[in-house]
């Protein structure tokens, strides 16, 4: 195994490891970079590509491509070559129209991952840029803050309490310490290189920079990635499907094996065990919705094509049908519910000192155009008149005690051209005061911070405080400042966060916000938006951690607005709420990604932290509420077209499963043909392709989307008993004039009955109220019908597929017989929604 990479640096100091790479402090020249970048290439992990063999390969894995197989195997074997053909022409059929669906399903998601790249910060020529991290080369130079995900390998240049999550390499959970200073001896294992950073592990805390050493398939991880496959994941409801599936075909085997026997013992002298095997095997396949797959993966992909124009991008198509299934969904609110455009609105205290000081604790040049900062940092950087940027910007930066969810607060040690030193610390109000024993009265203050407050803006405290040189930082940090005061700044409310919450109640999504800003903040903006009646009701972060078990169920559940919750907390209220209903979660910061995780849905924005990025299920590059509940109504629409074509499919096949194999005991001759089942299969399920261009009812859009299975049997099997009735009818009415003019009225019956049946099953109203369904649907109906009223006249058709010319009364007769069929079968629907409370086998239960 070839040597990693950054051993050749772990013993060496940062100045040799700048020397081999052929790099220096300041960065590679862009010239260096793109010369280097064409010699060793992207760095992208290489995953398993989707290659058209790859996916074509998939076509023929599935049990009931294997069932046909045989079958044409067994119908080679006793001579009967057009019937072989005939079958395999089936397979090939289904192969090619499952491959192209497919492929373009994946081709269409590697596109939609390519519109979330991952960024670094790279100093290239001297400068620090946004550079996608695909772009980076060994020797360049990287700076890491809290929340970044490592890009590649590096060095470790400078670290200033430099902490790093590396549980996706080693599995432990605690964060370990990084520093600049060689290694005595080579590492034993990874975990040993305390001045390497690996790519894909995640900064927790502190600040870095390191030089790149390795990129791509080259770095430790993505040596692992060679070894490691993939693991798809896969939606609850297409799990539960594969699971009915097995299901399905076990209980057809039995039902086929004893009617085999049946059969058999009935007439043994006219029994014709190969011929019946080839039937039986036909009719398994006819039974079993094989078609399903292709449907899930063409709703999904299509479903994907129109998230992607509303900015929503699933990072797995499974993730779709998930997104439609929420029914609470956990947010912050900056961003979302109001504009995350921050402004300073008021100052306490002398104007000018107090936004100098907070631009100079700032963690980056907040009032460098290249450099903006964060939304707070981009306000103070605004609001500060030209005195105060010129004294942030004399002060130089010393050292850094980063912002935490925890501490609620960021110390910055600052030091001017006479080589004195301070710190300054800014963050929340009631954690800063108490740090203060001089300067602005706290009391007063405390009187001002409450009044923004309840005015609904979010309040910073500034103190700074005079140190020596080689003071600790830490030891200093913990008191003895002077308060220079506090500025209070307006996040206003986004136009439509008021109705979209109103629209999110309306279909059933109860929206909480869960946030780190203060009860007042919180409460505010909860009374303007509708979730809460009184700022009262808000729950802190506290408070929550002070109930008991019980409690804290029933307050989860309840209350709609938690402030001040810390990212264990917000964990704490996901896992209590997942424990019930649905739950959508969505994060940005490092600290979120354990809750997107635990979420049945994590959503991030595009501007998140990589490791957020990393633990959500959907990437949404447009901020913004009114986007989530678009992409909620749009998994609900996937659903809905998924479940339609399971309705119709089973309650179809089932009836036509039982008529059939029951009807074969009472004849000599083999009521349908294998060949014709087929044809069957085949032409039933053409037009259910487009299903996912199906117009969807608004009642389905007003409740999430839950598939209860066990409804949607007992459904299937309600109306599959009505299917049962009709074949047999069928069977009753044809099998007077033969074999082959049963065979033939019976296979364009099952056809017509199930093309009609789904106009009946699309909707839980009367089908006329149902809506128009959409134009592909139907002309793929009507090509489908016309296949099937036409190949019975066709002299060819006739010979392939041992049809007769179907009379003028038989034709009437199943036109009749499919029009009451039709009819029962809406009678049916509406009594069985009537009198057992449900939607065409789904529960509807209001979640509000």
């Amino acid at each position: 195994m070839e040597e990693r990479r950054y051993l050749a640096h772990a013993t060496r100091s940062v100045e040799e490891s700048l020397r081999m790479l052929g790099s220096a402090p300041e960065g590679l020249t862009v010239r260096e970079a793109v010369g280097r970048l064409h010699s060793v290439g992207e760095n992208r992990l290489t995953t398993r590509r989707v290659t058209p063999q790859r996916v074509l390969a998939r076509q023929f894995r599935s049990a009931y491509v294997g069932l046909l197989l045989v079958a044409a195997l067994i119908a080679l074997g006793l001579g009967e070559r057009l019937d072989a053909a005939l079958i395999l022409l089936f397979v090939v059929l289904n192969a090619t129209l499952g491959f192209f669906q497919e492929y373009r399903a994946e081709r269409a998601l590697e596109l939609l991952r390519l519109l979330v790249p991952k960024k670094a910060r790279v100093r290239r020529d001297g400068t620090e840029q946004l550079l996608e991290a695909a772009h980076l080369v060994p020797g360049d130079v990287v700076r890491l803050v809290p929340g970044d995900q490592v890009p590649a390998d590096l060095r470790v240049i400078t670290a200033e309490g430099l902490l790093v999550d590396e549980s996706a390499l080693s599995g432990e959970s605690a964060p370990a310490a990084k520093d600049a200073r060689p290694l005595a001896k080579p590492p034993a294992t990874d975990l040993e290189a305390r001045n390497v950073l690996f790519s894909g592990t995640a900064v927790v805390s502190g600040t870095a920079e390191g030089v790149v050493v390795a990129t791509a398939g080259r770095t430790v991880v993505g040596e692992l990635a060679r070894t490691v496959a993939e693991t798809p994941e896969t939606s609850e409801l297409a799990r539960t499907l594969a699971g009915f599936g097995r299901f399905s075909m076990a209980l057809t085997f039995v039902t086929l094996a004893v009617i085999f026997c049946v059969k058999y013992l009935l007439a043994p002298g006219q029994f014709n065990a190969a011929d019946y095997l080839i039937f039986a095997i036909a009719l398994a396949v006819g039974v079993i919705p094989e078609a399903l797959p292709l449907v899930v993966t063409v709703s999904l992909s299509a479903g994907a094509h129109r998230l992607a124009r509303k900015k929503v991008v699933p990072r797995r198509l499974s993730a779709i049908e998930d997104l439609g299934s929420i029914q609470v969904l956990c947010t912050d609110k900056t961003g979302t519910i109001t504009e995350n455009a921050m402004s300073v609105a008021d100052v306490a205290g002398e104007r000018t000192a107090v936004l100098a000081a907070a631009l100079a604790a700032a963690p980056s040049d907040a009032f460098a155009e290249h450099q903006p900062g964060n939304a707070f940092d981009r306000a103070l950087a605004a609001a500060a008149n030209v005195e105060a940027r010129a004294a942030a910007g004399s002060a130089k930066r010393v050292q850094e005690i980063p912002f935490t969810p925890e501490r609620r607060r960021n110390v910055m040690r600052l030091q001017d051209a006479r080589g004195n030193e301070r710190l300054v610390v800014r963050g929340a109000p009631e954690v800063v005061l108490p740090l203060c024993a001089a300067g602005l009265a706290a009391g007063p203050l405390a009187d001002w911070v409450a009044e923004r407050g309840r005015e609904g803006k979010r309040v910073l405290a500034v103190a700074e405080k005079a140190v020596a040189r080689g003071e600790d930082t830490a030891a200093a940090e913990t008191g003895g400042f002077t308060l220079l005061g506090a500025a209070a700044f307006a996040d206003p409310l986004k136009r439509d966060a008021a109705s979209t919450i109103a629209r999110a109640r309306a279909a059933g999504i109860q929206v909480k916000i869960l946030t780190g800003d203060g009860p007042d903040v919180a409460g505010a903006v909860g009374v303007a938006v509708g979730l809460v009646a009184r700022p009262e009701d808000v729950v802190t972060g506290a408070a929550f951690s002070a109930l008991s078990s019980s409690e804290k169920h029933v307050i989860a559940h309840e209350r709609h607005v938690f402030a001040r919750v810390s990212p264990a907390q917000k964990f704490e209220i996901i896992a209590i709420l997942k424990e019930l209903q649905v739950v959508g979660f969505l994060g940005e910061g490092f600290n979120d990604a354990p809750g997107l995780k635990l979420a049945h849905v994590g959503l991030a924005v595009d501007k998140a932290a990589d490791v957020a990025k990393d633990a959500a299920d959907i990437i949404l590059l447009n901020h913004g509420l009114h986007v989530i509940v678009d992409g909620i109504m749009e998994g609900r629409r996937t659903f809905s077209n998924t479940m339609k074509y399971v309705r119709n499919t089973l309650s179809a096949n089932f009836g036509n499963f039982f008529a059939v194999a029951l009807s074969s005991l009472f004849v000599p001759f083999l009521p349908i043909l294998p060949v014709q089942i087929l044809l069957i299969n085949l032409l039933s399920d053409f037009p259910m392709i487009s299903i996912a261009t199906d117009r969807v009812e608004p009642e389905d859009l007003r409740r999430p989307a839950v598939a209860h299975i066990r409804d949607v049997v007992l459904f299937a099997l309600v109306l599959g008993l009505v299917s049962t009735v009709f074949d047999f009818i069928f069977f009753g009415w044809f099998v007077r004039f033969g074999e082959r003019p049963l065979q033939t009225m019976w296979f364009m019956g099952s056809i017509l009955t199930e093309l009609v049946l789904f106009y009946s099953l699309r909707t839980a109203r009367p089908f006329w109220k149902g809506g128009r369904p959409s134009l592909l649907v139907m002309a793929l109906t009507c090509v489908a019908t016309a296949a099937t009223l036409t190949l019975p006249y066709l002299i060819v058709a006739r010979g392939v597929f041992h049809f007769v010319r179907p009379a003028p009364e038989w034709m009437t007769a199943v036109v009749g017989i499919t029009a009451a069929y039709f009819v029962t079968t809406e009678i049916v629907k509406l009594a069985y929604e009537k009198l057992l409370g449900v939607r065409n086998g789904e529960h509807v239960h209001d979640v509000s």
